[in-house]
């Protein structure tokens, strides 16, 4: 990895500690790198992540194959508005399986949720992954209730994380 790729991390905190949830990678071309959490005890081929690329494509991947590819704006300079580029939806028990203890050596910033701050019993926890402007924000799902924000604004697009609680949706 290249000294001046920008890393992020999202972590957790809960009884035991901070662990890392999964990471952010902003390359210097501007491609960016969701790499979601892997299963405990899943097959180690399978690498799930999500790509922002200097040209605006955008796909999801997994075990070496791609789906879901659209066409974004592209993540330099001149981006403007806002992009969903991933929505996770987190129950219970994906809190209680994050065992990787945190290193915040190789990482230029971190998003922090306390676990112990938050409604274990519904399934209704969603974190959004954004690409914004300056200044901008991400759009929320009316009637959400905002548990979290954060931005990594070391370049342009700006990438959001937003954690929110739809249980009243």
């Amino acid at each position: 990895m290249a000294s001046n790729t920008l890393r992020y991390a999202v972590t957790v905190i809960r009884k035991g500690g901070e662990f890392l949830f999964f990471d952010i990678r902003r390359k210097p071309q501007g491609d960016i790198y969701i790499n979601l959490p892997k299963l405990l005890g899943g097959p180690n081929a399978w690498k799930p992540h999500t790509s922002v690329h200097e040209d605006g494509t955008l796909h999801h991947k997994d075990f070496n194959r791609k789906f879901m590819p659209r066409q974004i704006l592209k993540p330099d300079a001149s981006f403007s508005g806002t992009e969903n580029i991933n929505s996770l939806a987190i129950n219970p028990e994906q809190w209680r399986n994050i065992g990787r203890p945190f290193d915040p050596k190789p990482f230029s910033g971190k998003f922090q949720i306390d676990v112990e701050k938050l409604l274990l019993d519904t399934r209704r926890t969603q974190l959004h992954i954004d690409l914004v402007e300056p200044n901008g924000q991400p759009q929320m799902i009316r009637g959400a209730l905002l548990l979290q924000q954060a931005f990594f604004t070391d370049a342009v697009p700006w990438i959001a994380l937003t954690l929110i609680d739809s249980t009243n949706l």
